[in-house]
């Protein structure tokens, strides 16, 4: 399987861990193939809605930006959270993660155009 098959797999079965993120389901999914591209956490970084942070680029629903919060801890206290309760994938949190899934296709796809 190759790092766009393993995306869109999750993209169009959803993840097989729900209390685990993007990176772990791959990781999973290819396991055995060859890992992710070393352009992955970059363009993790790069999703113009994230938090710029390659390791918890999916910010936290509430907008903490406007409480003065620290983006990127405010992130990962998210991340934590949602593990915790086995919903990365669920609400206004999950949708955003499936934004970024869908992101991250869309830059595979061009790669693959190219």
């Amino acid at each position: 399987m190759t790092y766009l098959e393993a995306l869109q797999q999750i993209r169009n079965s959803g993840p097989e861990y729900l209390d685990y993120g993007i990176c772990s389901n791959l990781r999973h999914l290819l396991e055995g193939a060859p890992a992710r591209p070393n352009y992955f956490y970059t363009d993790m970084a790069e999703w113009p809605e994230g938090t710029g942070s390659k390791n918890y680029p999916v910010p936290h629903p509430m907008e903490p930006y406007s409480y003065g919060f620290d983006p990127v801890d405010m992130a990962e206290a998210a991340y934590d959270l949602n593990r915790s309760r086995k919903s990365q994938w669920e609400g206004e949190y999950g949708r955003m993660r499936y934004r970024l899934l869908d992101y991250l296709i869309e830059r595979e796809e061009v790669r693959h155009e190219q």
